[in-house]
Formats: C-alpha cells, sequence, structure tokens
C-alpha cells in the first residue's frame, strides 16, 4: 500500500463501511458482526487493496508471528468471505493460489465529506488508465454496482475539473501521508516484454483431492494451446509457466524471467458435477489486474469457459480477433465433456514418458476418439501414444510393431482431415514417417506443422532439430531460437539449440548453450556430457575426449573412447571399446559402426555398416548428413546414392 491512513476516517468498499477507530462495520447503515480477528484480518486487506498479501505477511500481521496451522488462516478467510457473502460480496476477496489473498474490491477512504481514493489499487473506486496518452476514468463494476442502489451515495473524484482549490487540497493530503522514501537504487536493465505476451500458470486443485490435479493441469495446459493458436499472442511454453507451480514469486519476478508483459493465475475447484473456475490476469510490469472472473458451471460447461477465458485473455491484451482466428480458439477440440475428461486423463499420463505411461494414455485418447470421433487433438495424440509405443517400447513382435505404426499414420491423417490448420496433425505424422526412415515426407509434415505452429515450442524444438539434421541449419537455428523464446526455462529448449550448434560445427556457442542446459536442470544431464564428448572429439582433444567419455554410460562411452583411443594410437583400447560397442548394440548399432569405421579410416566397413543399418532400418540414419564423424566416406558414390534413398531434402 502506497500511503498509511492512521485514524483519519472510514474506508468505503461497495455498500460497506469499515471504520478502523470504532472498529465497526456497517452495510448499508446497516452493522455486520464481526469477531476480533476477523475485523482485523479485513482491515489489514483493505489496507492493502489490489497487491496480493502473502500467508506469512498475515500470520505477522493477525496472529503476532505466532505459529499456527495454516488451515487457522484458511477457515479465517472462509468466515470473513461467510459474513461478506451474507451481503452479496463474498467475491471480494480473491485468493492468490500457492501464495495469499488479495482484496479486489476498490476501496475509498471517506474522510468529512469527500472521499478520498487510496492509490495503489487496480481495482480502485475510479481507476486511472490512459488511452492514446489520454488520462481516462473508469468506474469499476463495485461502483457501478453501488450507482444502482437507490439510496447510495454517490461520489465524484475531482480529477478532470472542478475546483482547483479542492484538486489543491487533495494533493496536499496525498502528500502529507506519503513516508519518506530512500533514494532508489540504481535500476536493472528496463523490462520491455514482446506485444501481447502472457504465461498460463498452473491452475491450483482447489478441490483437496490430490487426484484431481489433472483436471486443473490439463485445463492450464490446453489453455496454453489454445492461445498459442493465435499468431499475434506469444504464450510461454508449458514447461517454463509450470516451473512456478508453488513459488512464492511475484507477477513481476515471472514476467521478467519469462519475458511476458502479463501472467493469467487460477483455481479450480469440482464438487461433484458442480465447477467454479477462478482467474486473474495480471500485469507483470505494474502489477494491476487486466481482469478477473470466476466461472460457476456443471463439467459440461468447462470447455466454453475455457473458450471464455481464452477469449478474454486476448480482448485483455489488445489483440483483434476476426472470424477465422475465433475459431483457432477451439481448433481439433470437442464439445463431449466425457471425451475432454478422458483426454485430459490421457496426457497427465504420458507425463510420466514410461511404457507404462504411454499406454494409459493411449487407453484414454483412444476412449476419446471414441466419444467423440470428430475430436482432431484426440487423434494426434493418440498417433503419438501409437508411435512411441512401436518405437520405444519393449513390443517384440515384428508384425505388430509395423502394424501399430501404420496406425498411428492413420491417426494423425485423420488429425489433419478433420483440422487442416491445427499442428498437432502434422507433427505427429512426422514422427511416424522420421522413424520409418521416410525423411523428404517427414521434411514437409514438420514444416507445415512449423508454419501453423509458430507459437507452439514442441513444434518449433521439433522442426529445428529435424531441419538442422537435413542440412537445412539455418531454418533449424531460426527454429530452435523461437522455440528458446518461448520455453526460456526449460532445459531441453537450449539442448536443442545446443545440438543445432553442433551439427553446424559452432562449438563454443554449442558449449555455451549446454551451460544453460545445465544450470536449469541444476545437474549435467547424459545428453548434456554425451555431447560435450562430440566437442571433445570433432576439436581433436583426443584425451580430454576419452576422459570425458569414460563419464558417460552405455553405448556412447563405447563409441567415443573407440574414436578417442584409436587416435591416440591406443588401437588395442580401441579395439575393446568397440567391441564393447557391439556387445551393447547388436543389429541395432550399425549407424555408430559405420561413424566409427569411417574415423578408423575404413571406407568399405563403413559403407557395408551403412548398408545394414539400411536393412535394419536404423534410426541413427536421420544423421547421416549432419554427423561428422561421416565426412571421411561423404564423396563415395554409395554415401550420395544412400542420401538419395532415403529421399532427404535438398
Amino acid at each position: 500500500m502506497d500511503i498509511s491512513t492512521g485514524d483519519l476516517g472510514v474506508y468505503a468498499f461497495g455498500r460497506f463501511r469499515l471504520d478502523r477507530t470504532h472498529r465497526t462495520l456497517t452495510c448499508g447503515g446497516m452493522p455486520v458482526k464481526l469477531v476480533p480477528r476477523l475485523f482485523d484480518l479485513l482491515l489489514y486487506l483493505v489496507e492493502n487493496p489490489s497487491r496480493v498479501v502473502e500467508k506469512d505477511e498475515l500470520f505477522a500481521a493477525i496472529w503476532g508471528g505466532r505459529i499456527v496451522e495454516e488451515s487457522s488462516l484458511t477457515q479465517a478467510i472462509s468466515a470473513l468471505r461467510k459474513a461478506l457473502s451474507a451481503e452479496g460480496a463474498g467475491d471480494m476477496i480473491v485468493t492468490a493460489p500457492g501464495r495469499g489473498y488479495r482484496f479486489a474490491a476498490g476501496v475509498s477512504l471517506e474522510s468529512g465529506a469527500t472521499p478520498f481514493v487510496l492509490h495503489g489499487s487496480s481495482s480502485q473506486t475510479f481507476a486511472e488508465t490512459t488511452v492514446a496518452g489520454t488520462p481516462v476514468v473508469e468506474t469499476t463494476r463495485a461502483e457501478a454496482a453501488v450507482a444502482k442502489q437507490p439510496n447510495a451515495p454517490r461520489w465524484r473524484a475531482r480529477i478532470l475539473g472542478g475546483s482547483g482549490l479542492a484538486l489543491a487540497a487533495c494533493a496536499l493530503l496525498a502528500w502529507r501521508l506519503i513516508p519518506a522514501r530512500a533514494p532508489a537504487p540504481p535500476t536493472e536493465a528496463a523490462f520491455a516484454p514482446p506485444a501481447h505476451s502472457v504465461a498460463v500458470l498452473a491452475f491450483s486443485n482447489m478441490t483437496g483431492d490430490p487426484g484431481q490435479g489433472y483436471f486443473s493441469d490439463g485445463l492450464s495446459e490446453e489453455l496454453i494451446n489454445a492461445l498459442a493458436h493465435i499468431d499475434a499472442l506469444h504464450v510461454a511454453a508449458r514447461t517454463s509457466a509450470f516451473s512456478f507451480r508453488d513459488t512464492r514469486a511475484t507477477a513481476g519476478e515471472i514476467g521478467r524471467r519469462l519475458n511476458v508483459g502479463a501472467v493469467l493465475e487460477g483455481s479450480v475447484r469440482r464438487e461433484g458435477a458442480r465447477l467454479r473456475i477462478a482467474a486473474d490476469l495480471i500485469d507483470t510490469q505494474t502489477g494491476f489486474m487486466l481482469w478477473t472472473h470466476a466461472y460457476d458451471a456443471g463439467q459440461a460447461g468447462t470447455l466454453s469457459v475455457q473458450t471464455e477465458i481464452a477469449t478474454a485473455v486476448t480482448e485483455a491484451l489488445r489483440v483483434t480477433l476476426g472470424v477465422s482466428e475465433a475459431g483457432r480458439l477451439t481448433m481439433g477440440g470437442t464439445l463431449n465433456p466425457a471425451a475432454y475428461d478422458a483426454f485430459l486423463h490421457a496426457i497427465s499420463a504420458q507425463r510420466a514418458a514410461t511404457e507404462t505411461g504411454w499406454t494409459e494414455a493411449r487407453r484414454g485418447f483412444e476412449q476419446a476418439v471414441g466419444l467423440d470421433p470428430q475430436y482432431a487433438e484426440a487423434h494426434a495424440a493418440l498417433s503419438r501414444a501409437m508411435n512411441w509405443i512401436a518405437s520405444s517400447g519393449t513390443m517384440n513382435d515384428t508384425g505388430l510393431v509395423k502394424s501399430l505404426k501404420a496406425q498411428a499414420l492413420a491417426e494423425a491423417d485423420r488429425a489433419i482431415a478433420l483440422a487442416p490448420a491445427l499442428p498437432d496433425g502434422y507433427a505427429a505424422r512426422a514422427s511416424v514417417l522420421e522413424d520409418e526412415l521416410a525423411f523428404g515426407d517427414a521434411y514437409d509434415a514438420i514444416r507445415r506443422a512449423a508454419e501453423l505452429g509458430p507459437g507452439n515450442a514442441s513444434v518449433q524444438q521439433f522442426y529445428g532439430q529435424f531441419a538442422s539434421r537435413m542440412g537445412h541449419v539455418a531454418e533449424g537455428e531460426a527454429a530452435e531460437q523461437r522455440g528458446v523464446a518461448l520455453d526460456p526455462l526449460s532445459a531441453r529448449s537450449f539442448m536443442a539449440l545446443a545440438v543445432v550448434y553442433l551439427i553446424d560445427r559452432r562449438y563454443d556457442e554449442a558449449l555455451e548453450a549446454l551451460q544453460h542446459m545445465q544450470v536449469l536442470a541444476g545437474r549435467v544431464p547424459p545428453i548434456a556430457a554425451q555431447l560435450r564428448v562430440v566437442i571433445a572429439l570433432r576439436r581433436g582433444q583426443w584425451a580430454q575426449a576419452a576422459d570425458l567419455a569414460g563419464q558417460t554410460q552405455g553405448w556412447p562411452q563405447s563409441e567415443y573412447q573407440a574414436i578417442a583411443y584409436h587416435a591416440l594410437g591406443r588401437q588395442a583400447d580401441a579395439d575393446a571399446a568397440f567391441a564393447r560397442l557391439q556387445g551393447l548394440q547388436g543389429e541395432n548399432g550399425n549407424f555408430q559402426y559405420a561413424e566409427v569405421y569411417a574415423q578408423w579410416g575404413e571406407t568399405g566397413r563403413a559403407l557395408e555398416a551403412l548398408e545394414a543399418a539400411w536393412r535394419e532400418r536404423d534410426a541413427g540414419l536421420v544423421d547421416l548428413r549432419a554427423s561428422a564423424f561421416l565426412d571421411p566416406i561423404r564423396s563415395t558414390p554409395q554415401y550420395a546414392e544412400m542420401l538419395h534413398r532415403l529421399h532427404m531434402p535438398p
């Protein structure tokens, strides 16, 4: 709060008057009974309008710092809301999930006959905004409600006109009430986020049942996806936005770390068929509320609420949607609440990134498309689940694997047919085709997905990786830079960027990206250790590469030691490392064998290994053009013929 009021008057908000001196609360002139602690709690919130008051601050102010259960605060807030609700104003106190509470109504201080409007509130009785550089006075919904009361007093703030003497008196009073402040410390670089930028934080599950977390998380993620369909918006990706779950970071701190101008936070409460969703959109530069609303609906109304929230966010960020763009907010979705619920369950299951999780997700997506065959987003998700199980699972039956991949491709094509402007279907199609070594068609599909989804971080990352591997490094880097901008707190974003730099042989930049990745991950991920070995090998730092390879696990350790030891003249050690590699990989390691043979100068054996990789449909062939380890054999006719056979794009 910007001013200290002391005993100067009575706080006014809506039909309520809160007298600090006499410790009374009235509504329309009638007393409202509050026990002392509830009165103190209300007074503290009213004296700090608009801002979120942290829980610890309330414990210190109301309980004097004594150690009490958090439930004591929750119960006190509930009782206070109940008291206000009796007068139809229970929504004046808004929960900031995981942080504290905010008094949302406009507050003024009545000193004598003239009200004094408290500064620092984005929900003041008269909120000052600027349109084209001109101050404008707006009356909030709370003030409008008061104005409708037949006998309600109607105060008019003398901002744009009236007595100059009155203005001077108000200015003097405000000056005297503002405490002296120390000189401000040097400020950091000005925060200038992109226009129309927003982060959707993980909505809080207020149901009391952790098992309902899938719904609040899923709703948040679907809001991210819907908003990302609007090209004029810059929407932070899920990984970065959800990283603030259970933290006390302010909107300003979140805005700076994600480089966004607004954050959307909210909560979800499900009680049987009843659903309550609250959402707040906060300006990260000013801390002011841009928009807030609470929705009460049955489960069947979830879909319309999701669309209403997304539409309200675009309007609050001053993005005008045409008819076609408005339709993109619901693109690929469903109107079937049961299908939607099954879909949210499934995307929660796949987060485990295990075969069990993907199998459960597949069942959920199949249920969703069974309930609504027109659900394009679910068809695309089902395609990804099927392809993961077929390519990365433990299924040993070749016939079943082939059949499942065919189903995955059919599901992707179904998604494209249902929603041609939805990037998900093209991305799913590209994944299947990549695993089938149909690289030209896969490149066309993921490039189309990237064109349709410039605001989709995962699509941009996929496109960046694949384009770079196909030899289109400039395109790949541009896509990965977009991915980093959308998902700046994701270690995966910087890993993907490091791979592109590595392919382009910009090793210093690759190492810098890996350093960012490690900071975000809080450790040295295995992929980071692996890429550091590759950089040392490509720089000819053989001894360092051999040592770094010893810190990795599995086939990378054996392959990279085989290359490093050979270059160091330690052929016996190189042969032993290569034997370990063959023992680990068997028929699945022919591409790695080709890399080792090429580095050993054994061109014939390297080309034979590539042929074997083709016969075994070795997924490593995606790096045929990108791998610097194959440089010694690039000029051979067999290498050129292999590029043609794989339909590598020119």
